[in-house]
């Protein structure tokens, strides 16, 4: 919503940013949400749209970032 929208923050790299840092915190892996925040924070800074990525492509990138 919020790239729809324009806005120039996110909700994704807060919520998924606090889930990574608590697993963190108490040594419990989240590959997934760090790299979910990472992907959203680069869109967001490249100003890509919604949609812009197929699932085939957002997976490939989520396996290059170890995340699965």
């Amino acid at each position: 919503q919020s790239l729809i929208r324009g806005a120039d923050t996110l909700e994704t790299p807060y919520l998924n940013g606090e889930i990574a840092l608590l697993a963190r915190l108490h040594g419990v892996p989240a590959p997934l949400n760090a790299a979910l925040t990472r992907l959203s924070s680069k869109l967001l800074r490249d100003g890509v749209g919604t949609g812009s990525l197929t699932l085939a492509q957002l997976k490939d990138w989520l396996a290059a970032q170890k995340a699965l």
